[in-house]
């Protein structure tokens, strides 16, 4: 028996030639049994492994991706220690003080002596 090089693809034209399957009645029960092919065993646990293996895989970048970040904004706590640097509360406070007892013209228009500018 010849195989086609297409045999496996379902395509009617990709059949070899002499090896279809007939039924009782005359017609064709190739395809009716290509319907009702269930996957066996071993199909269905190599499935179940590539799904596993999949999602371990996505659940190991994405824990990594965010332990990875977390480490990087760890960076400063590490040099220099539990000091806030950027976007101190203190001016931000003071700040706010201004703005409501000088109103937003003056709060415009307003250099802080007290911080420290680049």
């Amino acid at each position: 028996q010849a195989i086609g090089l297409f045999s496996g693809c379902g395509l009617p034209w990709a059949k070899p030639q002499g090896m279809a399957k007939v039924d009782a009645d005359g017609n064709d029960a190739s395809a009716e049994s290509e319907a009702k092919f269930q996957p066996s065993l071993l199909q269905k646990l190599l499935r179940l492994l590539l799904s596993l293996v999949s999602a371990s895989l996505k659940f190991l970048m994405l824990a990594g991706s965010c332990l990875w970040a977390y480490r990087i904004r760890q960076i400063s706590v590490q040099k220099y220690g539990y000091l806030i640097h950027e976007f101190d509360p203190w001016f931000n406070t003071r700040a706010t003080k201004y703005l409501a007892k000088h109103g937003w013209h003056a709060f415009f228009h307003w250099y802080d002596y007290m911080s420290w500018y680049p």
